[in-house]
């Protein structure tokens, strides 16, 4: 019987000025933290500091003054407190790792799923090498970088088209080229007559 309720005891120990969490029982907790629905409430207490060794396994703890309860608890009902203490820093680190962005397709497959199938790319990410390529859902990955120069677009960052500046022809050239397969517009009747176009 004691080899088996060990598998679930930790050792634990504390010093005076630690702060902890007490597990309480919902009738007993009543007077630190009153609930309408006993059910409900929390199981872990605090944080409390500790005032007293006791001894190896209990410790007196610092409880409100409203507190209704003896303020010695075993060290099973106790739970170290993890306060943040990190500071915050003005500016950002300078060996920061910037994302990688999808570079180049090397292959493509289709995998079988449970509703169907999804196509798959062997991608290569920008600063990798050539065999650290991995299998990646390629809806997936273009919906998370749409401008990544693995899908075969120009590159956003330069101006001009595909085929270069000198060549793309202006907003006002491309509107007077018909655009061939589109059928003819009509006027909306329904808004000819609407004072307010």
């Amino acid at each position: 019987m004691k080899r088996q309720a060990d598998k679930r005891r930790s050792e634990r120990q504390f010093s005076v000025g630690d702060m902890v969490f007490v597990k309480l029982q919902p009738y007993v907790q009543s007077s630190l933290a009153p609930r309408a629905n006993q059910k409900l409430s929390f199981k872990f207490y605090g944080p409390f500091q500790i005032l007293q060794r006791i001894s190896q396994v209990a410790y007196k703890l610092l409880l409100p003054s409203s507190a209704a309860i003896h303020p010695v608890f075993h060290v099973s009902q106790l739970k170290a407190a993890v306060l943040p203490q990190a500071q915050v820093s003005p500016s950002l680190p300078a060996d920061i790792e910037l994302p990688r962005v999808p570079m180049e397709v090397l292959q493509r497959r289709v995998m079988p799923t449970a509703n169907g199938s999804v196509e798959q790319g062997l991608i290569l990410l920008s600063g990798w090498p050539s065999d650290m390529a991995t299998w990646e859902n390629l809806l997936q990955l273009r919906q998370a970088f749409p401008r990544a120069p693995a899908w075969g677009q120009a590159d956003f960052q330069r101006p001009g088209g595909v085929s270069g500046p000198s060549t793309a022809a202006t907003s006002e050239e491309a509107a007077q080229v018909p655009r061939t397969g589109t059928r003819a517009r009509r006027p909306n009747v329904r808004l000819a007559g609407a004072e307010w176009l």
